[in-house]
């Protein structure tokens, strides 16, 4: 998905004449776009100040309908992407029944321990959540190839379950 956004940009600035490989990062405020070209390898080609080579570098860049920005604030050209085409693209790309998923599991084995419900108490949304959570992360972790055990002890063997069955022995000889 990203790679697909970055290649916009990257077109974008090709268009614009940048020749050399592009790096895109993030900028530090979310108010500043959302990727940012460093122009100072340019400005050292250039022998110019980055700050020059921003300004003039954004304004020849000409924006498409992923890139709805480009603005210079200081030695980078930051870029502001359309939200509503970028949730076309995000939304066209989870109708693929692999999005999402990838390798990095890949012969790793991992277990999972969730939900512990008393045994001598009525289930409660306390339990409920814990359940959602271990859940959620279980399929997580098989969206990114892991080989999942599921372990979910109910907490019926123990001494609390033999002190329970005894004091209801006992207390069935009264009735």
């Amino acid at each position: 998905m990203s790679g697909k956004i970055k290649q916009e940009i990257i077109k974008v600035l090709k268009q614009a004449g940048i020749e050399s490989e592009v790096e895109l990062t993030n900028p530090p405020n979310k108010d500043m776009g959302d990727f940012a070209f460093a122009c100072f390898d340019l400005a050292k080609k250039q022998k110019k100040n980055p700050v020059e080579v921003a300004k003039d570098l954004a304004e020849k860049i000409e924006t498409g309908d992923l890139v709805e920005k480009a603005q210079a604030t200081g030695p980078y050209v930051n870029f502001y992407l359309n939200s509503r085409k970028l949730a076309e693209l995000v939304l066209n790309e989870t109708e693929n029944k692999d999005f999402g998923k990838n390798k990095s599991g890949k012969n790793h084995k991992v277990m999972v321990e969730f939900a512990h419900p008393n045994t001598h108490k009525p289930l409660h949304i306390g339990h409920l959540r814990t359940m959602i959570t271990g859940e959620s992360v279980i399929r997580v972790l098989e969206n990114s190839n892991y080989e999942v055990i599921r372990a979910n002890y109910q907490g019926d063997v123990g001494m609390h379950i033999a002190k329970c069955l005894w004091g209801l022995s006992q207390s069935m000889e009264e009735y």
